[in-house]
């Protein structure tokens, strides 16, 4: 999340039902999705002139038609430019006193004076453009008595406006210097699919930031009067024609780049243009050197505004347009990225697709023609294949696994042969689960026709669907499996030459447990001597066996490495499976691969397909929605439960033997409106598995926390109760009792916050060892109400106290702010922070309000009704009315449950 993010545009764009029982849900990770920060009106467009230079453009076409057939014996028959010349006229036509000149076969049009008059725009093929007669931005001389942050900030908006003046120049020299003068060489220079190719969408960039430099010139024509520059910014970066003008022209640029850098190698005449326009210059720049300032633009814009930001005070008034607009800015920055991430994938998958071969790829060639089929990653491994005895490796072999979200491929690489002696398929078949062939020697003659010039191909090995991949997890790692089998009587077997690097582990750790057994043996044998002899001592002996059980120690860390990178999978359906294992480069990589599997099969699940109702106008594809994972009873009781609260977290575990372990969990509280049902979970090979539950009769519990090795209960009864995670039926170790119920847990910098009913906040600071200093420090009346929500942001403690926001220092736990918010009935019931925006949801309310976290100004309400009546249709359910049950701000998504069991999500900024 930026540092500074704002957000006063929303959209539901998903949201999903979910029935009501006790039992709770859980999705996967969330994805941020950036959006439009603000709903602001178009900037008016360039006026366009059609109908009132009708006339003036024919006559410009009938002169310059004439003068051109006048002139056509006057040019040079080498590759001579034609210039391009202002519509103005020159100097000695404005002096009445110089002498009259006869330009008999002058190339410019005659125009009279009050056709020039007429002209404001220049016309070009891609549209109008703005002449050159307006002077750019630039600051008005300081006034006296400024404070230092005005004149800090008066050197940034400076920075700012010259950063501007300088990037449109460049992009005026793009279209005025480059574009136009190839586009009219004669003869031509390039063609004009490649100059467009080249200057993709620079003169509508252009178009852009010089509607942008008018507005930000009456911007700071008027800055020592009003100091106001960030509505600009929203005004001229929160419209879709930008991100779609700068997105395809980022994605374009290597290819723009790449096409001028062959055409200069293979026409000299554009090289020498190119040449010429750099050292001419006067900044020696490069066509490269220019292209590269649209990718730079929002980076440099984005660093600006946070410097301007840092030095505008809290109560500014262009604080918060500032805000909005740095959001803006980030947001446009994150979805151009974005963009290019997509497009280079989409062009990776293609060209990865091409450079298949094989006969029976032939039938998968339709891969490419489903649009929502994407390459998810892939991977350079070495698959393994072992003897009848399974005690040795008989052949390794590269190969290439390509991941889709429906489909996995394996190919060979190219120039590349089995290791093995002989050539053994193992997948050699195909069956209605995925499509099998191909083999090594189609990988050799593909090598040989190789030499012939043509681009050597990977050729198709096999494909399954992702439903029927699955990743095979064994209690015992695969080089020991075969280092038990091969002691029991393959001892006899040698490894070739062409073996992996683990089975030359394993030999050598067989050796060392060898020799470490005869040292065993020789030390008995030492101490039983009668004499002494030099250099045979029990000391010796043991030193040897000491550096033995070093070395034995390192080759175990080494085929442990080994192993956590190998990956077996299982392939095909039913009980005909096919076994196959692979050697990945790391365990990094073995773990994100099977993280992607499991991605793409969840995502391809029933209740994934689709999980989400969204409009159809909404832009966000369904695959950056998160994934419904599976629904889990919590609570077998014969009462009616509900689930009240719940805490993740990782804790290491250190058993009685001394060893560490470092496990993710999940507690869940239930409560049938008297007494409290916890279950914890176990997050296990990617599930969530029950390993104890206990019950607390006669409490009620609202909340839990888990900090530094405990778990914190706040409790209806006016307690604070410590548990330990790892020996939960010790039951409590600790207990504190307050004034009033708590009904709110939150930790900011080392401190526990803790809401009362009653108003006050206690807050504790000694969390090392809460079995003996389970006390508040200090308790901070906010009001008379129950505290509902609190959250820490910007060494500030945030809580909802009634219909009142208050923040008190997170350092002294002085209250600096109580705001009673009128704008909506109710006491708060939830709120949520997503940099500076503050999302309030009130008691039993159907709406969500969206305030400024710094002044608390309203912004902007949205109503959740709608979204959720489209997927609710039980007239019965909608009388019941909807309102907010729980509201979470994570990962670039607003989460908003309500009480008929839809959830819906609002894409943030991050």
């Amino acid at each position: 999340m930026g540092s500074q993010t704002l957000r006063t545009e929303t959209e539901v764009i998903g949201c999903i039902t979910l029935r009501k029982s006790a039992s709770f849900r859980f999705f996967h990770r969330s994805i941020s999705v950036p959006a439009s920060s603000a709903i602001i009106s178009d900037v008016p467009k360039a006026p366009k002139f059609r109908r009132g230079t009708q006339g003036l453009k024919d006559k410009w076409r009938e002169s310059w038609s004439h003068s051109k057939t006048m002139s056509k014996n006057n040019l040079d028959e080498d590759n001579r430019l034609l210039r391009w010349f202002s519509l103005r006229k020159n100097s000695a036509t404005m002096d009445p006193s110089a002498p009259p000149t006869n330009h008999r076969h002058s190339t410019l049009p005659q125009l009279t004076e009050e056709d020039l008059k007429r002209i404001s725009f220049m016309e070009d093929e891609e549209g109008y453009w703005p002449r050159r007669t307006v002077q750019p931005p630039s600051l008005p001389p300081p006034p006296p008595d400024l404070s230092s942050d005005q004149i800090t900030r008066r050197h940034i908006v400076a920075a700012i406006v010259h950063s501007e003046n300088s990037y449109v120049a460049a992009l005026q020299r793009l279209v005025n210097e480059y574009k136009k003068p190839l586009e009219c060489s004669h003869p031509a220079m390039l063609s004009h699919s490649k100059i467009s190719s080249i200057f993709h969408r620079v003169p509508e960039i252009l178009q852009c930031h010089s509607l942008f430099r008018i507005a930000l010139a009456e911007c700071v024509r008027r800055w020592d009067a009003e100091e106001k520059i960030g509505d600009v910014f929203v005004a001229s970066f929160s419209k879709s024609l930008v991100l779609d003008v700068y997105s395809e022209f980022i994605n374009n640029f290597g290819t723009a780049m790449e096409t001028a850098k062959l055409e200069a190698r293979r026409k000299s005449a554009f090289a020498e243009f190119l040449k010429v326009k750099q050292m001419t210059a006067h900044d020696r720049l490069s066509l490269f050197g220019l292209m590269v300032k649209p990718v730079q633009r929002f980076p440099q814009f984005i660093l600006l505004l946070q410097d301007l930001l840092k030095h505008t005070p809290r109560d500014h008034h262009d604080r918060m347009s500032l805000q909005l607009a740095l959001t803006q800015l980030e947001s446009l920055a994150a979805m151009l990225n974005e963009r290019k991430r997509e497009s280079e994938q989409y062009q990776a998958f293609k060209e990865t697709i091409k450079s298949i071969g094989g006969g029976k790829f032939v039938l998968l060639r339709n891969v490419m023609d489903d649009p929502n089929r994407i390459l998810l990653r892939q991977d350079v491994v070495t698959q393994l294949e072992f003897d009848s005895n399974g005690g040795t490796v008989a052949k390794s072999k590269c190969r290439k696994l390509l991941l889709l979200n429906d489909m996995l491929i394996c190919t060979t690489l190219p120039n590349t042969s089995s290791s093995s002696l002989g050539d053994h398929n193992l997948l050699n078949r195909k069956n209605s689960s995925g499509t099998l062939g191909g083999d090594d020697s189609a990988s050799h003659n593909g090598s040989s026709s190789g030499s012939s010039g043509k681009t050597e191909k990977c050729m198709f090995k096999w494909s399954f669907p992702v439903r029927e991949v699955e990743v095979e997890d064994i209690s015992i790692s695969p080089t020991m499996s075969r280092f038990v089998q091969s002691s029991g009587g393959n001892k006899g077997n040698k490894a070739s030459p062409e073996d992996t690097a683990s089975i030359v582990l394993l030999e050598e750790m067989q050796s060392l447990m060898h020799d470490y057994e005869v040292l065993s043996r020789v030390l008995g044998l030492v101490q039983s001597l009668k004499s002494a002899y030099e250099g045979l001592t029990e000391a010796t002996v043991k030193e040897l066996m000491l550096e033995i059980q070093y070395q034995i120690q390192r080759r175990d860390e080494q085929i442990s490495y080994f192993d956590s990178s190998c990956l077996t999978l299982l392939l095909g359906a039913g009980n005909n499976k096919e076994k196959v294992i692979f050697q990945m480069q790391s365990p990094q990589a073995r773990n994100e691969w099977i993280e992607e599997l499991r991605l793409a099969q969840l995502a391809l699940d029933p209740s994934n397909s689709p999980a989400w109702d969204i409009p159809q106008e909404s832009p966000y594809p369904l695959h950056k929605l998160p994934l419904f994972v599976r629904a889990l009873p919590v609570c077998k009781s014969p009462h009616l439960t509900t689930v009240k609260c719940g805490c993740y977290f990782t804790h290491t575990f250190v058993s009685q033997t001394g060893r560490s372990k470092i496990l993710d969990y999940l507690w869940v509280s239930s409560t049938d409106g008297m007494s409290s049902h916890i279950t914890a979970f176990r997050s296990q090979q990617n599930a969530l598995k029950e390993v104890s539950s206990f019950d607390l009769v006669e409490e009620k519990v609202n909340d839990l926390l888990f900090v530094m090795g405990h778990i914190w209960m706040g409790t209806e009864s006016r307690k604070i109760m410590v548990y330990d995670p790892s020996d939960p039926d010790k039951g409590s170790i600790g207990h504190y009792l307050l004034s009033d119920s708590v009904i709110k847990l939150t930790l900011y910098n080392n401190s526990i916050y803790a809401g009362l009913a009653d108003g006050n906040l206690a807050v504790f600071t000694e969390l090392a060892n809460p079995t003996k200093n389970l006390r508040p420090e200090v308790v901070v009346k906010l009001g008379s109400e129950r505290i509902t929500s609190i959250f820490g942001s910007r060494d500030s403690i945030y809580a909802a106290c009634g219909n009142a926001v208050v923040s008190i220092d997170a350092k002294t736990h002085i209250i600096e702010r109580n705001v009673v918010l009128t704008h909506h009935n109710g006491p708060i019931s939830h709120m949520a922070c997503s940099g500076v925006g503050l999302w309030i949801a009130t008691h039993e309310s159907g709406t969500v309000c969206l305030y400024h976290l710094e002044s608390l100004q309203h912004l902007q309400d949205v109503s959740i009704a709608p979204s959720v009546f489209r997927t609710v249709r039980d007239s019965f359910r909608r009388q019941k009315g909807v309102y907010v049950t729980c509201l979470m701000a994570h990962k670039g998504w607003l989460w908003i449950g309500t009480n008929l069991g839809v959830v819906l999500t609002i894409p943030l900024p991050t």
